[in-house]
């Protein structure tokens, strides 16, 4: 997936620093109450996944890998 606008891969709703991205942005500019996504790259990128509420939108990373194959619910 590419940043709208841009040339620049990005996968994750964010960076690892957390900063916002055009995902981020789009999620609150159109009021999500939730991102579910499930790509990061690896076991060594799981502690610097967005995770739980920023700005008040639930961010789940739900990638097999991360959840060790077990399903998650998502409401």
């Amino acid at each position: 997936m590419y940043a709208a606008g841009t040339k620049k891969k990005q996968n994750m709703p964010t960076n690892v620093l957390q900063n916002k991205s055009i995902f981020t942005k789009m999620a609150e500019k159109y009021g999500a109450e939730q991102v579910i996504y499930g790509h990061c790259h690896g076991e060594r990128r799981f502690h610097d996944s967005i995770r739980g509420k920023k700005h008040g939108i639930r961010y789940s990373l739900v990638s097999g890998d991360c959840l060790r194959w077990h399903p998650m619910k998502v409401l």
